[in-house]
């Protein structure tokens, strides 16, 4: 997601999918692992939202590129 993109929803904490039988959430100090289907239907539709702001294709390879090139100390 490129800095200063609209975000439908902002997140909250990290969370991982896992074959859409699993979800594993980071918190500040635990981490849960959630499987009931309702969890996993909730944090499937956070996805959605927050995949609906990334760049994709050449728009992210031309973002990642200026990334790196702003890294470069030699």
């Amino acid at each position: 997601m490129p800095l200063g993109a609209p975000l439908k929803l902002s997140p909250k904490h990290g969370f991982w999918i896992f074959d859409e039988e699993r979800v594993v959430v980071e918190t500040i100090n635990t981490e849960f692992t959630l499987e009931s289907t309702e969890d996993v239907t909730l944090y499937g539709r956070a996805w959605n939202r927050l995949e609906e702001s990334a760049v994709h294709g050449q728009h992210a390879r031309r973002l990642i590129g200026r990334a790196r090139a702003s890294l470069d100390l030699s």
